[in-house]
């Protein structure tokens, strides 16, 4: 922790000693801005689609466990229904895994053409988290200023086209109505599939 906060206490210091031998910018006032980052994936549009895009998709796949659950449970000895519902569990969350990760990295890629936008529109000369800053006042915090200019940007959450699956498997995943539509702006919400109870799981 300490070594962290050297660096960027020196990354600062460089940046505004660079500043002040630009004789050309001699006479702009150095600018940093603070962003709770956060804040403006849970204020966002497009970080509420996500979240919206997660919170379908988990309830989707719990729906494809519950009907596999339901399949064993009505002749629990039967090894092939379990062997089925154990499979079935892994796919789903390995599914889930997969649509949280699409979600986080379209985010990520609007955020980042944000931020330079946001920096370039308001002559921002570094961006720091709230998280790394030890005290500042009120005027360095300009997260509404960037959740504004992210809302500028599109994101859709529309599942690429997908191959049918072969017979006997799991329905694919399809976008949640939020965002099947382009949508304007990372999350972390819905709940992966829950693992089946009484089962023995194999080894």
């Amino acid at each position: 922790m300490k070594i962290r906060l050297i660096s960027l206490l020196a990354a600062v210091a460089m940046v505004l000693s660079l500043a002040g031998c630009d004789d050309n910018k001699a006479d702009k006032p150095f600018k940093i801005a603070v962003i709770n980052s956060e804040r403006v994936i849970a204020e966002s549009v497009a970080g509420k689609a996500g979240s919206a895009h997660m919170n379908a998709v988990s309830g989707e796949l719990q729906a494809q466990l519950v009907k596999l659950r339901a399949e064993y449970e009505a002749d629990p000895k039967n090894k092939e229904l379990e062997k089925k519902l154990q499979q079935g569990f892994v796919e789903l969350q390995q599914r889930f895994a997969e649509q949280q990760a699409f979600v986080n990295a379209k985010l990520n890629e609007a955020y980042q053409k944000a931020l330079v936008s946001f920096r370039e529109k308001h002559g921002i000369d570094i961006v720091l988290p709230a998280e790394s800053v030890l005290s500042s006042g009120p005027r360095a915090d300009m997260t509404a200023q960037l959740i504004a200019e992210f809302d500028k940007f599109e994101v859709s959450f529309a599942a690429p086209a997908q191959e049918q699956p072969p017979a006997g498997a799991a329905a694919p995943v399809q976008a949640a109505p939020e965002a099947q539509g382009a949508v304007k702006a990372p999350a972390d919400t819905g709940q992966a599939p829950a693992e089946p109870q009484g089962q023995e799981q194999k080894q």
